[in-house]
């Protein structure tokens, strides 16, 4: 059994977490996008959407296994990257996260791929420098997390963390301002009933569901104080073992 909270979808449409509130996704700095997954297939036959913002940005397990990004420029055209990663067997978690700048001053674009199995230590999986400095789309449109908002390519497994940072230095994972977190911190004291709860930078995150299968809430069954780094690891890698949560007990260096 996974003690850790999280999300599962179940490769039904409509069936997302949805976020209206992107009034702090400004500026036209470098983009991170960080996403602690756990796909019943790490190669899939179809598309599968961890998130995406209509003409903003896409972060997407592609058919195969590639981790693509894709982010929309102010002329409406999405700069991608595609690049292959060392995948888990199905079912179980990674961290996997893409750092895009637009601009490194020399008239190009960079896209970072990086791998992670704690969030702690990152594998920089690839890098794509690519001509053409570019100026990042702000279109104000609702993220989605689990689907692209449509029919198709949904997702299908468990999600537990999606970030996305805005204006840090090239290539870092942590710098910058995380303009969006939902992990599973923001799931304590859910239950799958919920239909809405507050991410963990404040905005109210959605609970779509739909169909005989729906989107599973999972909330945490350890709890602990934060901090071991910017981005926490689960708190089953954090804390002792606490069965009956009768003590707050702090990270595990």
């Amino acid at each position: 059994m996974d003690s850790s909270g999280y999300v599962e979808f179940p490769l039904v449409a409509s069936n997302n977490l949805s976020v209206a509130d992107v009034s702090a996704i400004v500026g036209t700095g470098d983009r991170v996008y960080i996403a602690r997954i756990a796909p019943n297939d790490w190669t899939p036959t179809a598309n599968r959407y961890i998130a995406a913002q209509t003409n903003g940005f896409r972060f997407i397990l592609l058919s195969g296994g590639n981790l693509y990004l894709g982010v929309w420029d102010n002329t409406v055209t999405e700069r991608i990257s595609n690049r292959a990663i060392t995948e888990p067997a199905d079912g179980e978690w990674l961290y996997v996260a893409v750092a895009f700048t637009p601009d490194n001053g020399a008239a190009q674009r960079v896209h970072r791929t990086y791998q992670s199995d704690d969030g702690l230590t990152w594998t920089l999986v690839g890098t794509d420098t690519i001509a053409g400095a570019v100026v990042v789309n702000v279109p104000g449109t609702p993220i989605k997390i689990g689907s692209n908002g449509g029919t198709t390519e949904q997702f299908d497994g468990k999600i537990q963390m999606f970030s996305h940072r805005i204006g840090g230095s090239a290539g870092s994972l942590t710098g910058g301002t995380e303009v969006f977190r939902f992990d599973e911190y923001s799931l304590v004291g859910t239950t799958n009933a919920t239909t809405s709860f507050i991410a963990e930078t404040g905005q109210v995150v959605t609970v779509n569901r739909s169909g005989a299968s729906q989107t599973l809430i999972v909330p945490p069954l350890f709890f602990g104080v934060r901090g071991c780094s910017v981005n926490d690891p689960p708190l089953t890698e954090q804390l002792p073992y606490d069965p009956d949560c009768s003590g707050i007990v702090s990270c595990v260096p």
